[in-house]
């Protein structure tokens, strides 16, 4: 029920978009699936190692031709997962609070994160799948990281650590999620009564699976950095990332803003 409540809410959300015909990168995507097959994005496109980008494009267009309706959909419905799982890990992360707000609160944070405006973009370009496929295997990592702690199954790890390497293969913004279950395990209080063998696992297998993306990689794409190239993806200046993070933070807590020239 969550997930339909969520979709129907998400159609709403983005029903003026569904429409929209395709934009800058989605020709050269769709041409490199059309003319590449299934991995077409990675040995017909612009050098990116996405398989699960360039297959579920494929899959789009053999299901939908060129109707940019049927791609639309499939974001909205990925973004919509997204959102399902945000509630669910909200949920269990509110397990030690035992009030009738906890069910609201998790509802809450799911439904936030599907209407976010700095989301909207990944949403309604259908080149953003990349971030919405990333993103969805690396929530559901972490799901069923906590999954296997509250069972202490060993099996759950195994799930944990194929969902990561599937977010690898969406994008490298996958990348950062080793950090964020080192913090979530540091700093979450719930966790100081379980052993430290099952504390330590979770971070050490995610870091373990990242270890192994990296010359995966270099042996695929003959490089670390691939698509745009360093220039674009590694341009480590600090007067940019400050202003980043400031404009990203702003979008993020403002409406859009619709100014006429």
């Amino acid at each position: 029920m969550r997930l339909v409540a969520f979709l129907i809410l998400g159609l709403l959300a983005f029903a003026t978009n569904l429409g929209d015909y395709f934009l800058c990168d989605d020709f050269g995507l769709l041409r490199a699936v059309r003319h590449g097959g299934p991995f077409g994005v990675w040995t017909h496109g612009p050098g990116f190692f996405r398989p699960l980008v360039s297959l579920s494009l494929w899959l789009d267009l053999r299901l939908f031709g060129l109707r940019p309706l049927g791609f639309h959909l499939t974001n909205v419905l990925i973004h919509s997962l997204n959102a399902v799982l945000v509630a669910e890990i909200a949920d269990r992360l509110f397990v030690g609070v035992d009030t009738p707000s906890r069910k609201p609160a998790a509802h809450l944070a799911g439904a936030l994160f599907l209407l976010l405006v700095p989301h909207a973009e990944a949403v309604v370009w259908i080149s953003g799948r990349a971030d919405l496929l990333a993103t969805l295997f690396g929530l559901a990592a972490f799901r069923a990281l906590l999954a296997a702690e509250q069972h202490r199954r060993v099996r759950w790890l195994v799930v944990a650590a194929t969902l990561y390497g599937l977010a690898l293969g969406a994008k490298e913004a996958a990348l950062p999620w080793p950090a964020i279950v080192l913090a979530w395990s540091l700093f979450d209080v719930q966790r100081t009564t379980l052993p430290i063998r099952w504390r330590a696992a979770g971070p050490l297998l995610f870091v373990a699976v990242f270890l192994a993306y990296l010359p995966l990689r270099r042996l695929l794409l003959g490089v670390f950095v691939g698509g745009y190239g360093g220039a674009v993806h590694l341009r480590l200046d600090p007067g940019l990332m400050l202003r980043n993070l400031l404009l990203f933070s702003g979008r993020t807590l403002t409406p859009p803003l619709h100014l006429e020239e």
